[in-house]
């Protein structure tokens, strides 16, 4: 026969649920929260139709999870790089930064990450420093420099 779970002393059993689930579902960016509203303010209106309320309800648990921002813990070591976003490593090799970032016409490893809908919608800094050029190409990809407290040039 299975054990009953255990629960916290002190805690009530719908908070100790809470605290579950909180340690579960990560929570959702500030931004998305606008959104989310908008489809439960939408399926308030067409409560009495089945159709707008079972519609609004995957809108909006759909929206919840495109704005997720889970938790991330960054390494402490002096001089690590993490990825900016969450995803798969597309390509590992060696480029020509763009002339606008002023990094120098050799060739510098770069590694390109391919984000997919399934993915956590949130792009952090890979390194802490100071952002010092940002170039934009129309219709193109953003780049940016950023110069760390060392005084080493990273290329995004």
């Amino acid at each position: 026969m299975a054990k009953s779970p255990v629960i916290t002393v002190g805690r009530s059993l719908p908070q100790h649920v809470c605290g579950l689930v909180k340690d579960v579902v990560p929570p959702m960016h500030a931004a998305g929260r606008p959104f989310v509203a908008g489809a439960l303010t939408l399926g308030m209106f067409g409560w009495r139709y089945g159709w707008a309320r079972r519609t609004s309800l995957v809108a909006a648990g759909a929206l919840a999870l495109f704005f997720r921002a889970p938790k991330r813990v960054p390494p402490t070591s002096v001089g690590a790089v993490v990825a900016p976003a969450d995803g798969v490593v597309a390509i590992v090799d060696e480029s020509v930064p763009p002339a606008e970032l002023e990094l120098g016409d050799d060739p510098l490893p770069r590694v390109s990450i391919a984000v997919s809908v399934l993915d956590p919608y949130v792009h952090r800094a890979p390194v802490a420093g100071r952002v010092a050029v940002v170039a934009h190409e129309e219709d193109g990809p953003t780049a940016m420099r950023i110069e760390t407290p060392d005084g080493v040039a990273i290329g995004l």
